[in-house]
Order: C-alpha cells, then sequence, then structure tokens
C-alpha cells in the first residue's frame, strides 16, 4: 500500500484510519510524505503508530524525501522500497483524499487471481463534495440520503481522447445506482485513475520505475499505456459493496497557475511520447501549446518546459 501524500494530514489520517477496517488482507503501509510540511507533525507519527496495533497493519513507514520530485515518483521510491525491504504480493497506490469501503481490497484481488492479463484493477470511485465533513463511510451516505442528494460516479475508469490528447474520466458526475445497475460487469478501461490502482508485484516489476517526466497529471495514463504495450489490460470491478470514495478537490486547487503549468506541460509530454501516428495529433498538439502560449502565466512556462525538458518544482511556486 503506497500512499504519496501532499496537503492536510488529517485528510491522510481519515484515508489510513479506513484501511483498518480490511479483515482478510494485511497491509504494509508507506506514506511518502511531500509536505507541505518539512516533516510529518507528532500527531501524525502518533497515528501511525498506533495504527500498528489494528489487527490489518503489519507496519506503516512514513518517508520524508529531501525534494519533492512529484508523484510518478514517490511511487518508485515505494515501489522500489518495498522489493527490496518487504514481501509484498500485491501494490495498491492509492491518494489521500481518498477512503477505502469493507473488504474492497480483498474483492479486487479475488477478481484478478487467475488472470494473468488483469495488470491493474480499481474500483468504481463515489464523488464526495469536499465542504462534507463526516466520520465514517456510513455517516456520509446517510448525510447525502437526509440532503435529497444521489450518490454519483466520480470515476470508473479513464480514457485518452486522440487527437487531441485529453483524458475523459468515465462516467464522471452519473447517478451511482443507475450505473451500478447497468454496469454490473468489468469493464476494461484506458487507463485507472491514479488514486485507487491495485497490481500484482509482478506486473510492477516488470512496468516500473514510471517516467519522472510528469510530475503531476498524465503519469496514470503513461501507466495505462505501459500496461496495453506489455499485453495485459485495465480493469474497473463496478460492485455496490465494494467502493471507494473520492473528495473533490485536489492538492492544487489553492495553487491554479500550480495546476495549469502541469496539466499543460504533462498533457504535451505525453502525447509526444504516446499519440498515435498522422499528422492530426501532432496538429492538434501544436493547437493546444499554441493557445497556452498566448494565454501567457503558467500555462505558456508549461509549454516551454514540455519542449525543452525542463520541470518547475512544486515547492517553489
Amino acid at each position: 500500500m503506497i500512499i504519496v501524500h501532499y496537503g492536510e494530514e488529517s485528510q491522510l489520517m481519515s484515508c489510513m484510519k479506513s484501511l483498518a477496517t480490511s479483515s482478510e488482507v494485511l497491509l504494509q503501509l508507506q506514506v511518502i510524505y511531500h509536505g507541505p510540511s518539512k516533516k510529518p507533525s507528532d500527531l501524525l507519527l502518533s497515528f501511525s503508530r498506533s495504527l500498528e496495533k489494528e489487527p490489518a497493519i503489519l507496519n506503516v513507514d512514513l518517508h520524508v524525501p529531501k525534494v519533492n520530485k512529484g508523484f510518478a515518483a514517490g511511487l518508485n521510491f515505494g515501489v522500489e522500497f518495498a522489493l527490496k525491504n518487504q514481501r509484498v504480493d500485491y501494490f495498491f497506490f492509492m491518494n489521500p483524499d481518498v477512503w477505502l469501503e469493507g473488504e474492497m481490497l480483498k474483492f479486487l484481488v479475488d477478481q484478478i487471481q487467475g488472470n494473468p492479463k488483469a495488470f491493474a484493477a480499481g474500483p468504481v470511485l463515489v464523488e464526495v463534495a469536499s465542504d462534507i465533513e463526516f466520520e465514517t463511510l456510513g455517516e456520509f451516505q446517510e448525510l447525502e440520503i437526509d440532503q435529497g442528494r444521489d450518490l454519483r460516479v466520480w470515476n470508473a475508469g479513464s480514457e485518452i481522447n486522440w487527437p487531441d490528447g485529453n483524458g475523459t474520466s468515465w462516467a464522471n458526475g452519473e447517478p451511482l445506482s443507475p450505473y451500478l445497475k447497468t454496469h454490473p460487469s468489468p469493464q476494461e478501461v484506458g487507463y485507472l485513475a491514479g488514486c485507487a490502482i491495485l497490481m500484482p508485484v509482478s506486473v510492477a516489476k516488470e512496468i516500473f520505475p514510471l517516467s519522472e517526466d510528469y510530475f503531476l497529471y498524465y503519469e496514470d495514463a503513461e501507466l495505462g499505456e505501459l500496461i496495453r504495450q506489455a499485453g495485459g489490460k485495465s480493469l474497473v470491478f463496478p460492485h455496490p459493496q465494494h467502493l471507494a470514495y473520492h473528495r473533490s478537490g485536489s492538492s492544487t486547487s489553492e495553487k491554479p497557475e500550480a495546476r495549469r503549468y502541469y496539466q499543460t506541460r504533462s498533457r504535451i509530454v505525453f502525447s509526444k511520447r504516446w499519440a498515435p501516428k498522422g499528422w492530426k495529433p501532432k496538429f492538434k498538439r501544436w493547437m493546444f501549446s499554441l493557445k497556452r502560449w498566448l494565454g501567457g502565466g503558467s500555462g505558456r512556462e508549461g509549454v516551454l518546459h514540455a519542449y525543452t525538458k525542463k520541470l518547475h518544482y512544486w515547492d517553489s511556486w
């Protein structure tokens, strides 16, 4: 279990707490701590030690890199550490703004065991508004029902739209119950949202390390391309009792200039590397680059750095 963290520690601890509900899967938890503080708080350290007393949690390792080199670099560090120091059968890559329900991990493991083409598996992700406060997932569901709101899908897999090169999140915003009824079987997708991915260790050994050209955004799309290139599949397994919950908003929500920079840079880098042959993807990439360049600001810098292979690191914003 690898969580690459940047943001509020309270959100991270809620995420970690949801892992303790598992009773059938033993977890070795790694947190790659990217800040914003230079080191974890005493509260987080104490919480991590207490979590190791839970039956499902074998150990919790908090890693604090000297430099925040982004999401892909954090995953690379966690995978390398686990392969050298731990005995693991599966990796689960997770963001701190996600909570798991019940035995979702065991469910995913059961689904892909015996399927050599299942290189990565993920759940349907349910949307949680950033302003809703709750202690448990059951409480969240009750709040939504009391307010007359339907639970909605945040992500049920993703796909890159060519020739444009932008990503689309499947079923985003659709009411959850009708979606689950009309999609009872596994769905093969272009790539899984990077915030909740199960992967056998044998596949990770083949795929990793990931390119660290992506500080943020599109690293999950590249993972999907690498899986496809290796002959595997990325699968989403819809099930009403085995969901994950994603809180809306991101670690870049308060830094729109950083979000625009990384989205611009990563989209161009991804398109240059993975676009189908032909003039249309190249034309669309250049038009996107021109639009962002003319827009100025961090978008222009993103274009410049995509083509000059430079990177503006997060902590310098």
